[in-house]
């Protein structure tokens, strides 16, 4: 009668070592990996004004970051401990910002904040307008915005059909902020605003500057280029204007061209 009791026991003894180890196993599976790495992360002001971020260690061994072109974000993964040294290659038309030190830890994210990146001068985006009832929208322009104590020029240029458009506004000062700026000539110190058609080669050129000899002498396009708004850090400046041109490639045939429903919005 006491047989089938020494089996269970028996049994039980052996099958000791099988659920030691089974609970040995489970313990080190429950057992989080150290972490040897860490991260950085950031973002750059405005989108696609940086083509690279490298992060730089203490042995001169480099990390490189392509930034998001649509939001600016950009990271920097599986970077051992330590102060990495962080520099920024700009796309064209745009400066480069001062490096920035960020001190990585092991299974952290540093945060490198935002880099602010600001523009050369040179206008980036969008400049629209109508004249003789055809409205012109133009993403390709030039010239220079300076900050301070020299001339503005900005030059926006659009093709509709065979016909090709240019506006221009030309301002012997800089733009200082907010504000409607007369567009005119009347000596130094004079702003003005231009219009070129060009339709089979040829090309004709208005200004709202003053004629000095013919029979148009004294007579004056009109204008103004009002900025609603301005940002001197960011360096983004948007607005609206609207000027009446006169022919400047022949004084002795008076021929207007009216600029209206202007709007600009750009980066410089």
């Amino acid at each position: 009668m006491f047989q089938p009791l020494r089996s269970w026991l028996l049994l039980g003894l052996l099958s000791l070592p099988l659920l030691t180890a089974t609970i040995s196993c489970s313990k080190k599976e429950d057992v989080a990996p150290v972490a040897t790495t860490g991260a950085v992360e950031g973002n750059i002001t405005p989108a696609g004004s940086l083509t690279t971020v490298t992060a730089t260690n203490g042995n001169g061994i480099t990390f490189l970051a392509t930034p998001n072109a649509s939001t600016g974000a950009f990271a920097l993964t599986g970077l051992a401990p330590g102060r990495y040294n962080l520099t920024f290659t700009p796309a064209s038309g745009f400066g480069t910002p001062a490096p920035r030190a960020v001190d990585v830890v092991a299974g952290q994210t540093a945060p490198a904040g935002t880099v602010l990146v600001q523009g050369d001068g040179t206008p980036r985006g969008t400049i629209t307008w109508t004249v003789d009832g055809t409205a012109y929208t133009s993403t390709t322009l030039s010239g220079v915005v300076r900050a301070q104590g020299s001339a503005t020029e900005i030059v926006a240029s659009a093709t509709a059909g065979n016909v090709q458009n240019e506006v221009s506004f030309y301002f012997s000062d800089y733009i200082s902020g907010l504000g409607t700026y007369d567009l005119y000539a009347n000596g130094p110190g004079y702003n003005s605003g231009g219009y070129s058609r060009t339709t089979g080669g040829v090309t004709v050129r208005y200004g709202t500057y003053l004629y000095q000899t013919g029979p148009t002498s004294g007579y004056a396009g009109r204008g103004t280029f009002t900025v609603t708004g301005y940002n001197a850090a960011a360096r983004t400046m948007s607005g609206t204007f609207a000027f009446t041109a006169i022919n400047t490639d022949d004084p002795n045939n008076i021929t207007t061209a009216t600029i209206t429903n202007g709007s600009f919005n750009f980066s410089y």
